[in-house]
């Protein structure tokens, strides 16, 4: 009776910083993989854990065991994705071992998630042999170990992103709200006389963007930036009409936000008639924002392949339909609170409600007159 010695790198170190594919199947393959992991990271505890593997396997092996090694990983974003390829692998493996046991080698990290999948297959797990790392006692100050973590891009998102929330919270709601209210009320004039609401107003935006700062380090923004830029660039050296729409976007937005600015600060009332005002001056700007951004990719699949892409009718349609039903929403507000006329709003709201109805059919037509010709259409937005 077969029995398959199994390492389980569940976020796959293995193929993200080593390169490796998996499955991992046979002693020489592991022993390969294991080193080249341990060369891009001596200190991950997936290489040990294999190791561990290798070495149990050659004394069953030296023994007379019927033995197999194998590796399975599964991928970067741990959950329910990384399972399903660990499911995946773990099959294959069943089907090409044809083994009946397993010992299962890990670093401890993850027994139960893949014990159950293991066990789902019908495969006795005779054995569960955990690895741990011993270390250097001089090293495992408060500060190594901290610093050592936050290396680790998974540790870093657990510890640092509620802390940056929290910040940005604070300082938004709690301190920097009252004092733009405060502001918004009685002039900025006022706050020269509010020594104590402006100290406040610092220190709130200090959270806030430190709060900011911890964000993008843990979701490394740093590099999504680089990766957005050296994509534009290729675009603009392709002669692509994506970057100069999209800029032209931003600006229409930009420009629906000081409308909508100028309007806020134009009413007088309370701060429900204040939003309702800025959300109605700058509500058509930036659907004609997000509608020029469209247009950019528009414009580069005509000219690759000399038709206009249905999804584009699709946003340009359920995008307009949204911002009518928001205007009718926002105007139907305007009138049960008594800032507006009765007689000037109602037929404006009927119109918007009938207008944003026609385009639900039509998007809908559009929708289903596209499926039967299934094209996909997302390379041209690369």
């Amino acid at each position: 009776m077969k029995t398959l010695i199994l390492s389980v790198d569940r976020d796959d170190d293995f193929g993200e910083k080593a390169g490796v594919r998996s499955p991992i199947i046979g002693r020489k393959a592991n022993l390969e993989a294991a080193m080249k992991l341990a060369l891009k990271d001596a200190e991950d505890s997936d290489s040990n854990a294999l190791f561990s593997a290798i070495s149990l396997y050659d004394r069953m092996k030296k023994s007379g065991d019927d033995v197999q090694i194998a590796t399975i990983c599964g991928h970067k974003d741990v959950g329910p994705k990384s399972d399903k390829k660990l499911a995946r692998e773990l099959d294959y493996i069943l089907r090409k071992t044809r083994a009946k046991s397993v010992f299962l080698v890990s670093d401890g990290a993850e027994d139960d998630y893949i014990i159950p999948i293991i066990s789902s297959r019908g495969v006795r797990i005779d054995h569960v042999h955990h690895v741990y790392v011993r270390q250097n006692r001089n090293l495992e100050g408060s500060y190594y170990m901290v610093v050592k973590a936050l290396k680790d891009e998974k540790i870093r998102k657990k510890i640092t992103v509620p802390i940056a929330l929290a910040m940005i919270f604070y300082g938004v709601i709690v301190d920097m709200t009252p004092f733009m209210l405060y502001i918004m009320i009685n002039g900025i004039e006022s706050i020269l006389h509010e020594g104590q609401l402006l100290s406040e107003f610092t220190l709130g935006a200090f959270l806030t963007m430190l709060g900011l700062y911890l964000l993008s380090w843990a979701y490394s923004t740093d590099e999504w930036m680089r990766n957005i830029i050296s994509s534009y660039k290729r675009k603009v050296e392709s002669g692509s009409a994506t970057p100069y729409f999209t800029v032209a976007s931003a600006i229409f937005i930009l420009f629906g936000l000081a409308r909508a600015w100028d309007s806020w600060t134009g009413v007088e009332g309370d701060i429900t008639k204040h939003l309702i005002y800025f959300l109605t001056a700058g509500l058509w700007w930036w659907v004609f924002g997000i509608l020029l951004h469209e247009g950019g990719y528009v414009v580069d699949a005509y000219s690759m392949k000399g038709a206009i892409p249905k999804s584009f009718w699709m946003v340009t349609l359920s995008s307009i339909s949204l911002a009518l039903i928001m205007w009718a929403v926002l105007d139907s507000l305007k009138l049960i609170l008594g800032y507006v006329d009765i007689e000037q709003t109602v037929i404006g709201i009927y119109i918007s409600v009938a207008a944003a109805l026609f385009l639900v059919i039509m998007a809908i037509f559009v929708g289903k007159t596209g499926s039967k010709k299934a094209r996909v259409e997302a390379q041209w937005r690369k």
